[in-house]
């Protein structure tokens, strides 16, 4: 009787799940541009409802509030720079 082998349930998880992902990002190939549109705004309203997602906008929120805002010319800087 061959021994029996045992796999770290960690490892297995990774395997399975870099698996689904290739899988989901064949799928998403497939997809027309208006799908994937749908997709992405999906994503990201999903990252929206994270917790943390929340707190950073709250506390950017509170100081913007206490006065630290952003002029127009500094967010075109901004947005110039990041090109």
């Amino acid at each position: 009787m061959p021994a029996r082998v045992r796999f770290d349930r960690r490892v297995v998880r990774r395997i399975v799940f870099a698996m689904t992902l290739l899988e989901l990002k064949q799928q998403v190939t497939k997809l027309t541009l208006r799908e994937r549109r749908e997709l992405n705004a999906y994503l990201i309203r999903l990252r929206h409802e994270r917790p943390e997602w929340k707190r950073i906008v709250s506390k950017r929120m509170r100081e913007m509030d206490s006065g630290k805002k952003v002029t127009l010319e500094d967010l075109q800087r901004t947005v110039k720079a990041r090109g």
